[in-house]
């Protein structure tokens, strides 16, 4: 779950591979669990923007 604890803004959440122990060339498939659809794949990490007090809440599944 990406989090935006921000009283004032919207904000860019991200988080990288290498934070959940998994080396930056990882090819990553991001799910959206609030839309039940697959994002895309990814290298390096994810980002997304997310609103005042909001979150976005993925599943992210490494593929290799």
């Amino acid at each position: 779950m990406l989090l935006n604890a921000n009283d004032n803004t919207a904000q860019t959440v991200a988080v990288t591979w290498e934070q959940l122990g998994w080396p930056a060339s990882a090819n990553v498939t991001v799910y959206d669990l609030w839309q039940h659809s697959v994002v895309g794949a990814f290298t390096a990490g994810y980002s997304a923007e997310v609103a005042i007090h909001g979150n976005a809440f993925v599943r992210v599944t490494r593929n290799n």
